[in-house]
C-alpha cells in the first residue's frame, strides 16, 4: 500500500494522495474528538482506479 502504518493527520481535516496507480485501495480513517478519544471502528472507503484507455490491452 501507499501508507503502510497510521498517519496522523493532526488538525488536517483532509488527505492527499497524488499520482496513485491504477490499482484498488483500501482507505481507512479513525478520528478523535476534542477530549482526545478515538473512534473504536475504522471508517473504511474501497477505491479503485482504472487505468487510461490507452493504458488497457486492447490499445
Amino acid at each position: 500500500g501507499v501508507d503502510e502504518d497510521w498517519v496522523y493527520a493532526g488538525t488536517r481535516s483532509y488527505a492527499e494522495y497524488r499520482n496513485l496507480n491504477p490499482g484498488t485501495y483500501l482507505f481507512r480513517v479513525r478520528g478523535s474528538n476534542d477530549a482526545g478519544v478515538w473512534s473504536e471502528q475504522d471508517a473504511v472507503v474501497h477505491i479503485t482506479i482504472t487505468p487510461p484507455f490507452w493504458g488497457t490491452w486492447w490499445f
